[in-house]
C-alpha cells in the first residue's frame, strides 16, 4: 500500500489537500501506516511467543511499531513530516538490525553413515539452515519507500518555500 501511496502522489503533488486525488492519496498513507502498526504488533507478538529473540531483538517490533505511530502524528505538519519519516525509518533499520544479527541456530549433525560432504566452491555462501526461509529481507522495503517519501517532501518544501507558494 505504501508503494500504491507513493506512485499515487506524484499526479497529485501540486493539488491541495481539500481536493479529492490527494485526499485520496492522504488516506491511502494513513491506512498503510495503520497496517504497519498492526503487523508489527502481531510480529512482537508472535516473536515473544516464540521465545527465540532475547535481549534488544525481542523488543525491535514494538520499535517499529512506536516509530510507525509517531510518523502518523507529526504527518499533520508538513514541516515536521520529514523528521517523522526519519524516526519510522529509524524504527524499521533496529527491526532490519534485529533480523539479520539473529544468530542461526546450529542443527545438530545427522547420524547417518556414509553422509556424503558438503561440498562448496570457493567464494560461496554455504546453503541456509532447512526450515530458514528468505522471507527475513521484507522487513527492510519500506525503508526505502519512506526513505524516498522524506527526500521527495523535503525537496518539495524548499522549492515551495523557495518559489513564495
Amino acid at each position: 500500500m505504501l508503494t500504491a501511496a507513493e506512485f499515487a502522489s506524484i499526479p497529485v503533488r501540486g493539488d491541495g489537500v481539500d481536493d479529492a486525488g490527494a485526499t485520496t492519496v492522504i488516506l491511502t498513507f494513513a491506512t498503510a501506516t495503520v497496517l504497519s502498526v498492526a503487523g508489527y504488533i502481531l510480529l512482537a507478538v508472535a516473536s515473544a511467543r516464540a521465545g527465540r529473540w532475547t535481549g534488544w531483538r525481542r523488543r525491535a517490533p514494538l520499535v517499529a511499531a512506536v516509530a510507525s505511530v509517531a510518523v502518523l502524528g507529526m504527518s499533520f505538519s508538513p514541516t515536521v513530516l520529514p523528521a517523522g519519516v526519519a524516526v519510522w525509518s529509524l524504527g524499521l533499520l533496529v527491526l532490519c538490525a534485529a533480523t539479520y544479527s539473529d544468530p542461526v541456530p546450529v542443527a545438530p549433525a545427522p547420524a547417518t553413515r556414509g553422509a556424503a560432504p558438503e561440498v562448496r566452491l570457493p567464494g560461496r555462501p554455504a546453503a541456509r539452515p532447512a526450515g530458514e526461509s528468505w522471507s527475513t529481507s521484507i522487513a527492510c522495503v519500506p525503508v526505502a519507500s519512506r526513505a524516498l517519501s522524506a527526500l521527495r517532501a523535503s525537496v518539495w518544501l524548499q522549492t515551495g518555500l523557495d518559489s513564495g507558494s
